[in-house]
């Protein structure tokens, strides 16, 4: 994340690629503004470039987490199935050895999501 700051003759521009260190100045400017009783405007633009940017960043982030509830929901089948086989997953495809390799991991990382 970036974050540009131009201050001149009572103004103060920021730029950034992220939105939020933009919310958190708006908040931290405000709550001071208010304190000292001080009126500040508050304008943005957002350009397209910019939700452009954000998708590009975020896509990963929601592929992963697609991906790891989509092996939470094989792993009570698969542990079964190796419970069924007497543990013998041989004739598993190598993707769904790893999900029960990885068993724990998922798990966990399945609980620490929102």
């Amino acid at each position: 994340t970036t974050l540009k700051i131009v201050i001149g003759d009572g103004e103060m521009t920021c730029v950034s690629d992220n939105v939020s260190p933009l919310a958190l100045l708006k908040d931290l400017i405000g709550k001071e503004a208010t304190e000292n009783q001080l009126r500040v405007n508050f304008s943005f633009n957002l350009s397209d470039a910019s939700v452009a940017h954000f998708c590009d960043r975020a896509h990963p982030l929601i592929e992963y987490q697609r991906e790891l509830v989509r092996k939470g929901e094989l792993v009570e089948g698969l542990k079964e199935l190796r419970t069924q086989e007497n543990g013998d997953v041989d004739f598993l495809d190598d993707e769904y050895k790893r999900i029960l390799a990885d068993e724990a991991k998922i798990v966990a990382e399945l609980k620490e999501q929102p």
